[in-house]
């Protein structure tokens, strides 16, 4: 018995299904592609680190691959390689979507190799102020933490020996707005395809308390 033909209403829905099904391929894929690229926050894109267990004891926990910072005031600095710091305060956890300007305020300036950190905070009040009045009250507190230790991330960013045919290393330098005010440093190299430095990040979460400063 030879096999039926497909009926003509059978030929007609698997067309329509073909043409419902490459739409919906197109936007997975671009869904796809869109969880996997880098993350632009505050300016700083980057990938998502192998491990974050060196950031959980600071309060600051994953979420994907953003890094979702604690309800408390934090203010990070980020050198992206390029000699250029970042200045960033977030006041919420920024949503997983984006930085929505008012929850999460960030400011970020990285036109100057090496800015005063003084008018970078001018800059950042004025740029908070426009965004979300309240966040003054957060910012003003944490404006000598961060004076204070951009000195000390400065220079232990300086004392590390550079890696020849290596991009300099990302510095991220965390002040945590508790009790205790001290900084951190929790980033090496380019994130991705870096080794950890989890002894240095030991050694020199103790030895750069602002009391020392």
């Amino acid at each position: 018995m030879l096999p039926q033909r497909p009926t003509h209403r059978a030929r007609v829905w698997s067309r329509y299904l073909l043409l419902l099904f490459i739409p919906l391929a197109i936007a997975f894929k671009a869904w796809l592609d869109h969880q996997n690229a880098p993350r632009d926050v505050a300016g700083f894109s980057f990938h998502r680190p192998a491990d974050w267990s060196y950031l959980t004891e600071t309060g600051i926990k994953p979420d994907g691959d953003h890094i979702r910072f604690a309800p408390a005031a934090v203010i990070a600095a980020l050198d992206h390689g390029q000699g250029a710091p970042l200045f960033a305060l977030t006041k919420y956890p920024p949503p997983h979507t984006g930085i929505n300007p008012v929850i999460g305020v960030n400011v970020a300036y990285a036109t100057d190799p090496d800015p005063d950190p003084g008018v970078v905070l001018e800059h950042s009040v004025a740029e908070v102020q426009a965004r979300s009045g309240d966040a003054l009250e957060v910012l003003e507190p944490i404006n000598e933490t961060l004076v204070a230790g951009l000195p000390a991330a400065r220079t232990v960013l300086a004392a590390r020996e550079p890696q020849p045919g290596k991009a300099r290393d990302r510095l991220t330098v965390l002040a945590i707005a508790t009790g205790h005010l001290s900084f951190l440093i929790a980033g090496s190299g380019a994130y991705e395809g870096a080794d950890r430095i989890d002894e240095q990040l030991a050694e020199f979460a103790g030895s750069l308390s602002l009391d020392r400063y």
